[in-house]
Order: C-alpha cells, then sequence, then structure tokens
C-alpha cells in the first residue's frame, strides 16, 4: 500500500513515460532506474515526515539561538514581521521540496521573495547581508537536527543546500 500512495503523488517516471508512448515493453535497465526513482521517492517522503515532526522543536531551539547570536537581527523585525527567519517556514518550504521532488517550491515561494525583503531592510537602513548570515545560520541548524538519516538525509539535505547556494 505504501508504494501506492507513493505512486498517486510522484509524477511518472520519464523512463516509464517514454517507453509508454513508444509502446515497448520496460527493459531490465527501465525497471532499475524506476525503481532508483521511488526508492528516492520515498526516501523523500520519509525526510519530510521527520523534518514535520522535529518542526515545533526546531522552531523553538533556532528562535532562542537566533535572540543569542543575531540579536540585531532579530530585534529588527521582532517576531511576527520577520518571516525570512521564521523557521516553520523554511520547514515546510523543505518539506514541500521533498513531497513534489524538486525546488519549485523553495524557487517560488522563498527565494522569489528576496528582492522584495532587500528592499525592506534596506528600507531600515540595515544591512541584507547580516540577514543573510542570519538565514543560512538557520539552514545549517536544520541540515544539523533534522533527524533523517541515509538518503532520506541527503534527499533533505539537497534541498537546504539549494536555497543555501541561492542565497551566495
Amino acid at each position: 500500500m505504501y508504494v501506492t500512495q507513493i505512486l498517486m503523488f510522484v509524477p511518472k517516471d520519464p523512463i516509464v513515460a517514454t517507453t509508454d508512448t513508444r509502446g515497448r515493453f520496460l527493459t531490465k535497465n527501465d525497471l532499475q532506474k524506476a525503481s532508483t526513482y521511488l526508492q528516492r521517492a520515498a526516501a523523500s517522503l520519509e525526510g519530510a515526515r521527520l523534518l514535520t515532526e522535529k518542526q515545533e522543536l526546531l522552531s523553538q531551539e533556532l528562535t532562542q539561538a537566533i535572540d543569542e547570536q543575531f540579536p540585531d537581527v532579530a530585534s529588527l523585525f521582532g517576531n511576527e514581521e520577520f518571516p525570512i527567519l521564521d523557521i516553520r517556514l523554511y520547514t515546510k518550504i523543505i518539506s514541500y521540496c521533498l513531497v513534489v521532488g524538486g525546488t519549485g517550491p523553495a524557487d517560488d515561494y522563498l527565494l522569489s521573495s528576496l528582492n522584495e525583503v532587500e528592499k525592506d531592510i534596506s528600507s531600515r537602513n540595515f544591512s541584507f547581508d547580516r540577514c543573510v548570515e542570519a538565514i543560512k545560520f538557520v539552514l545549517n541548524y536544520i541540515k544539523s537536527n533534522h533527524g533523517s538519516s541515509g538518503q532520506a538525509a541527503e534527499e533533505t539535505n539537497k534541498y537546504i543546500d539549494h536555497i543555501m547556494n541561492a542565497l551566495s
């Protein structure tokens, strides 16, 4: 049943789609590639599950750490106005990336808004680089403490690294 659930939400593997349109049967190599794809999908879903379970704990720990290590950034916006450091936002975006199997959620909902955030921060005469430093701290903390291991950790870290690289 678990594989059936995965197949319902994961897009059709390109190998299977190509084979289907050409009207031929899958080869052993095609099946191995499809199997690898499904294993990665299962690992991604496991990573999303574990990250979601740890979301509240990570949020509490990181809120305190941000207050201690980046008091200037924390005080600049307060808890309500600074969604760029909202830990829950980061864990949700990373989880969404894991579930859909791509960087779309990070690119569309997080990274695309950085220009607006930079303008807002600059209008307050504050360094955007300092905020980026705090964001990278948050992402590194999530990467070190998300609770996944093995392939699930690799999949989770891939999306965290994508966001961090986009911030560089």
